[in-house]
């Protein structure tokens, strides 16, 4: 197990890192943070508790604060300045392994100069104080420092026992100048003092700050922690190697690893809401059920409502994979409005008035019971309304007119306003039989059917049971065919967007069975979710038109109200 004496600031961790180590896991000793605490900030994760795993898989370098070693005061650098640094070494070290320690891990720092403070005498060589000695690195036994100094001669190479105890410097480099890349790939350089007139007058310190990109234990994603966080950590990348970190997705992100079907899933939570649809398989959604998904689904959702008799209707998604038969039914049609709406220009609409209307307008015909109308078009037409010219919506039919004789062979056109109120049901003399398919290519939605064939493929059929079934709308909701692990035959369409629920992928391999077989081809929805589903849905246009105000006729005042507004005379 990792020593606690061992944990780094994970600033000073993060410094130390190369790009090329990772990942690494490190295990948070100290620092607890809660979330919506006042260290969440700019979308960063700031919430880590003593104990947290955290896998360490990239950083980068979001800026460079230089903090004034004589005020305190910090300004940020840009990332791309071009200025050089300068040295202050003033540390002082105890050995020349301490020294050594120090320089031999730092790649830009194989050979250093550094002095004693008293002098120093080697196979008969003597070292003056604070005279430079220059390292050049270890003996085959690691043992001695090879070292070179400066004699009256010439240069002399001497090796000088790692055990040696004193006080040791390093010897400041005044020819030496470093660029700001220079001084981040080196960990050494960062913990010195530096000098650059174009920073600072005095001396001081270079901190790289890093948005470390990581991951964590049942986090959604990747979590961004800023490198300044002020936390312990310590590395236990060899002892956790085989830790399994388990990223949670929320069910909409599913179709993401489209690429990786078909995949185990296990579910963290049940699915909410569950008041969606009143098949079972919705009840099977538990907290730590494994489910597979196998694909997403290429079949159509139909948002159908029925009716039986006089009942109150129920509610159903039909899938395009439904395999019944259907027949026309006619509509029925409160306003000229709505036979506009649901007019196609290539199917010609043709309708019987079932109660009289009169129109106020003198422009426009009334209309009788048993009146026959073909709806042709719409237009604008342009009248006079007191004097001034007006502009009205109208719909243009053609009205069958029996003859002297009573045969029904003379046909009229004429115009209704949008807003002219009727009871108009649909004639039809289509006894073809569509399927859902058909249905949807050939026909403005939303049209009326009755099932007059079921699906033989399903072992209850419950839509033709209904008096009709008005299909309203394409659901354009993304589906996935999904089954339990344990019954993986058993497939079921999942809403992405509608369940709110978090899983992760497993490991388990998905079983692939030869046949499957769908229990959602007709779903029925909870009437709570149909309204609220009808909300979201767009209008299928704008609302009718507003009917004109109609001049109602004053009545001759009586003599008593005639007296009464007669002026007194003063």
């Amino acid at each position: 197990m990792a020593d606690l004496n061992d944990s780094l600031s994970l600033q000073e961790y993060v410094s130390c890192l190369s790009l090329s180590a990772l990942p690494r896991i490190v295990r948070v000793c100290s620092g607890v943070y809660f979330q919506g605490s006042i260290y969440e900030i700019s979308g960063n994760e700031v919430s880590l508790s003593t104990g947290d795993l955290v896998k360490i898989i990239s950083f980068e370098l979001q800026k460079v604060t230089c903090v004034d070693s004589h005020s305190g005061t910090s300004v940020d650098l840009p990332l791309n300045f071009s200025g050089h640094f300068g040295l202050i070494p003033d540390m002082v070290y105890s050995s020349i392994e301490e020294i050594g320690n120090k320089f031999t891990n730092c790649k830009d720092r194989q050979s250093f100069s550094f002095a004693s403070k008293v002098d120093l005498m080697f196979n008969k060589h003597l070292i003056k104080a604070l005279e430079p000695i220059l390292w050049r690195g270890l003996s085959s036994d690691c043992k001695y420092a090879k070292c070179i100094t400066r004699e009256e001669y010439g240069n002399v190479c001497i090796k000088i026992p790692l055990t040696l105890k004193g006080e040791f410097y390093e010897c400041e480099e005044e020819q030496k100048v470093y660029s700001l890349s220079e001084i981040l790939q080196s960990t050494v350089l960062l913990k010195q003092r530096l000098t650059c007139s174009i920073v600072s007058r005095h001396s001081f310190v270079l901190t790289p700050v890093y948005e470390v990109q990581a991951i964590m234990q049942l986090r959604p994603n990747i979590v961004k922690i800023p490198s300044h966080l002020e936390v312990d950590v310590i590395d236990v990348t060899s002892e956790c190697k085989d830790v399994k970190f388990i990223q949670t997705q929320m069910l909409h992100q599913v179709l993401e690893h489209e690429d990786d079907f078909p995949v185990v899933a296990e579910l963290l939570d049940a699915p909410e809401p569950i008041t969606l649809f009143k098949n079972g398989w919705v009840a099977s959604l538990q907290k730590g059920e494994k489910i597979i998904f196998h694909e997403k689904a290429s079949s159509l959702k139909i948002l159908t409502s029925s009716m039986k008799g006089k009942k109150e209707g129920r509610y159903f998604l039909i899938s395009s994979n439904y395999k019944g038969k259907f027949k026309r039914r006619p509509r029925e049609f409160a306003t000229a409005y709505d036979l506009l709406s649901c007019l196609k220009t290539d199917l010609k609409l043709r309708v019987v008035v079932t109660k009289d209307c009169d129109c106020y307008e003198e422009e426009f015909p009334s209309l009788c019971v048993g009146d026959r109308l073909n709806v042709d078009s719409r237009m604008n037409m342009i009248d006079s309304v007191d004097g001034a010219a007006q502009q009205t919506d109208v719909v243009v039919c053609t009205r069958q007119c029996d003859d002297e004789e009573g045969e029904k062979d003379e046909f009229e056109e004429i115009m209704l306003p949008l807003h002219v109120e009727g009871r108009f049901v649909e004639e039809i003399t289509d006894n073809r039989r569509y399927t859902i398919n058909d249905i949807v290519e050939k026909f403005k939605l939303p049209c009326d059917f009755k099932v007059v064939v079921k699906d033989s493929t399903m072992p209850n059929d419950i839509l033709g049971s209904f008096t009709y079934l008005r299909l309203e709308e394409i659901i354009e909701v993304p589906f996935i065919v999904s089954s339990l692990l344990s019954e993986p035959d058993i497939c079921f369409d999942i809403p992405l967007t509608w369940f709110n629920v978090s899983l992760f992928f497993t490991e388990d391999s998905p079983a692939v069975p030869k046949k499957r077989t769908s229990i959602s081809i007709v779903e029925e929805v909870m009437d709570s979710f149909y309204y609220n589903l009808r909300k979201l849905l767009p209008s299928n246009g704008p609302p009718p038109p507003r009917p004109p105000k109609r001049q109602s006729l004053k009545k001759p005042a009586t003599p008593m109200e005639a007296h009464k507004k007669t002026p007194r005379q003063v």
